[in-house]
């Protein structure tokens, strides 16, 4: 049987494997950079607390420096981290799901009808 290939937001075609496998890298890589970026905030003498401390989206900036975007994401980083997360799950859900259907019709036979001159 031949590997199911699709194209991955309509931009490049890939199969099941190399998906999971290029997933797999990707999410090692962030957790990589996450722990590098601890590490280098751990040992620098900055005012930065890494990670930043959870709070909930609703809750108040806490005072401090004037908000700008960095702040923001700053204070908001385990709610983008967990946003993204989720549709990060979602894509592979989806995915998945389009990949098992392709293989099932791949594998489903092929019923010829009789053409009507044959008759």
């Amino acid at each position: 049987m031949k590997p199911v290939r699709i194209k991955y937001y309509g931009l490049f075609w890939i199969s099941k494997r190399a998906y999971l496998l290029t997933t797999l890298a990707l999410f090692v890589l962030g957790l990589a950079l996450f722990f590098v970026a601890w590490v280098l905030f751990a040992r620098s003498q900055s005012r930065v607390i890494w990670p930043p401390p959870f709070h909930w989206p609703w809750e108040a900036m806490p005072p401090g420096p004037p908000a700008s975007f960095a702040v923001w994401i700053y204070h908001h980083f385990w709610t983008i981290i967990i946003l993204l997360l989720l549709a990060e799950a979602i894509d592979i859900l989806v995915m998945l799901r389009k990949f098992a259907r392709l293989e099932a019709e791949q594998k489903r036979p092929v019923v010829v009808a009789p053409d009507e001159d044959d008759r």
